[in-house]
């Protein structure tokens, strides 16, 4: 099998960064998700349950923390966000996918 670099698999990478407050994150996600143009995007997560090992885990660190992780796991498992979605006619695909695409038109 030929790997090819993620710039010529991927059009785009986007992924939330500092300082945007919490309370702005379903929009933030909601306005990249409505600008995506056709193409391969990926929008990096960090999804996780805030429990209390991931909170040991980031103690001091609160920054891409256990909060940040819980966050994107409830907006990208809600139902507005898959309603966003089928709206915007995205679909999501899976690594394994787009490998195999590569293999048949690589």
């Amino acid at each position: 099998m030929v790997f090819r670099s993620l710039f010529h698999v991927l059009d785009r990478v986007t992924t939330i960064v500092n300082p945007i407050p919490p309370e702005q994150w379903p929009d933030f996600y909601r306005s990249h998700i409505e600008a995506l143009p056709p193409g391969i995007s990926e929008m990096i997560i960090h999804p996780a349950m805030d429990g209390a090992d991931l909170q040991t885990f980031f103690r001091g660190r609160q920054d891409w923390g256990a909060a940040w992780r819980q966050r994107d796991l409830d907006i990208f498992n809600s139902d507005e966000f898959s309603s966003l979605l089928e709206e915007e006619d995205i679909q999501r695909i899976t690594w394994r996918e787009i490998a195999a695409r590569l293999r048949v038109h690589g």
